[in-house]
C-alpha cells in the first residue's frame, strides 16, 4: 500500500506543474480590456467581448490554479504516508477530502464549460 501510494505521489508531480501552468496562462490570457472590435483570429485564444467573458476566464483559471494546489496537497500527503506509514490524522483527513472535492468539481466545470 505504502508503495502505491508513493507511485501516485510521484504520477501526480507533471499535472500539479502542467495544471498550474495552464492556469496561470488561462488566467493571464483572461485578464485583457474588453473590446468587440478586436478580431478574434487566433485559434487558441480569443480575445474578450465583454465583461462577463474577461470573469468567466479569471474565474477558470484561478479554479484551475486551486485544483493544481489541491492536487500537490494530495500528492505531498501520500509521498509522507509512503514514506512514514503513518496513517493520516483526522484533520488531514478532512482536508485530503476537500482537496479530492475541489479536483473532482473541477473537472465537472472542465466538461460543462467544454
Amino acid at each position: 500500500m505504502r508503495a502505491l501510494a508513493g507511485v501516485l505521489a510521484v504520477a501526480a508531480v507533471v499535472p500539479v506543474v502542467v495544471g498550474s501552468f495552464l492556469g496561470a496562462f488561462t488566467f493571464a490570457v483572461a485578464i485583457a480590456w474588453p473590446d468587440p472590435d478586436v478580431p478574434n483570429g487566433d485559434p487558441c485564444c480569443a480575445h474578450p467581448d465583454t465583461w462577463w467573458e474577461v470573469a468567466g476566464g479569471t474565474a477558470f483559471g484561478a479554479w484551475t490554479m486551486m485544483a493544481a494546489a489541491a492536487l500537490g496537497y494530495l500528492a505531498w500527503r501520500l509521498a509522507r504516508f509512503a514514506g512514514t506509514g503513518a496513517p493520516l490524522a483526522r484533520d488531514h483527513r478532512a482536508r485530503a477530502t476537500a482537496a479530492g472535492a475541489v479536483i473532482a468539481l473541477w473537472f465537472v466545470a472542465a466538461v460543462v464549460a467544454s
